[in-house]
């Protein structure tokens, strides 16, 4: 498994990426509707516009497994902590879940973001996410609990 630093070429992995993290397994859309849902097409529209950062999991023969990525959004989104602060997000194809990339993902994402001059990565997680015990294993702490219960989360960095 290699990590690299995702480019605009990686805007379809993304969105695949984005599809599985933007809606719980039981009620994802098709891709191509799922593209067009708001709440993703943030994550894609203008992708690599300054600020944005992502790293790509791949196999040793080049094919994506997974990505970490981040930009910068307004107070109206979901993980909003503040204007200096990117806002994550995280997906790894399902076959290649628990093996260790969520977790090398979002080290070498918080890195870049570091070397970035970026003061903390922060995203929003379902409670009954368990990826909430990833986020927290690696120093995410809550600064907010929505409406909703979701949680909003910061990383130092």
């Amino acid at each position: 498994m290699i990590l690299r630093a995702a480019t605009v070429e990686d805007l379809p992995f993304l969105g695949r990426m984005m599809r599985e993290a933007g809606f719980p397994p039981e009620r994802r859309p098709p891709l191509d509707e799922a593209l067009r849902a708001p709440h993703v097409a943030q994550w894609l529209e203008g992708w690599m516009r300054a600020g944005d950062l992502g790293i790509v999991a791949a196999a040793d023969d080049a094919t994506p497994l997974g990505a970490a990525w981040c930009r910068l959004f307004t107070p109206a989104t979901y993980g909003f902590v503040d204007e200096h602060t990117p806002i994550l997000a995280i997906a790894v194809d399902e076959p290649h879940r628990a093996r260790g990339l969520g977790t090398a993902l979002l080290r070498a994402l918080a890195a870049a973001a570091r070397a970035a001059h970026a003061p903390a990565l922060s995203l929003t997680v379902s409670p009954r996410n368990p990826a909430l015990r990833l986020y927290e294993r690696l120093g995410f702490v809550p600064v907010a609990t929505l409406p909703n219960a979701q949680l909003t989360l910061r990383l130092p960095l």
